[in-house]
């Protein structure tokens, strides 16, 4: 799924899309990733999104904003880095999303097991 096939689902005039496109593809060079996989690109695209639909249409504060959160989402998980200096450096920028991505792919186990449980003896 690409950018434009997730915009097409949102009400946003087309100045607004042109700009979330520009700020898509600026952030993802910002990360300096190496390797683009489609769960990373679904995942910057996604934030972008989420973070314009708070009305944020500066495109450099919405950069900004979606640097910092893919950041703070690696920080919830337990991969601290420096807040704005980890995406200066490819090797941990895409560490970090390499990680974050892997969260999203993963399924659950496809036939959970309920505990055993030993009956009360009356």
């Amino acid at each position: 799924m690409t950018i434009f096939e997730l915009l097409e689902r949102e009400d946003f005039d087309p100045e607004t899309i042109e700009m979330l496109v520009q700020c898509f593809k600026a952030v993802l060079a910002d990360l300096h990733l190496r390797i683009q996989t489609p769960s990373i690109t679904l995942l910057v695209a996604r934030r972008t999104i989420e973070i314009a639909k708070t009305g944020e249409r500066d495109p450099v504060r919405l950069r900004q904003l979606v640097l910092e959160s893919l950041q703070g989402r690696a920080d919830q998980n337990g991969w601290h880095g420096r807040r704005a200096k980890a995406t200066t450096n490819p090797d941990v920028a895409a560490g970090l999303l390499n990680k974050a991505a892997d969260l999203t792919t993963k399924t659950p186990d496809a036939s959970p097991q309920a505990p055993d449980i030993e009956s009360p003896e009356r």
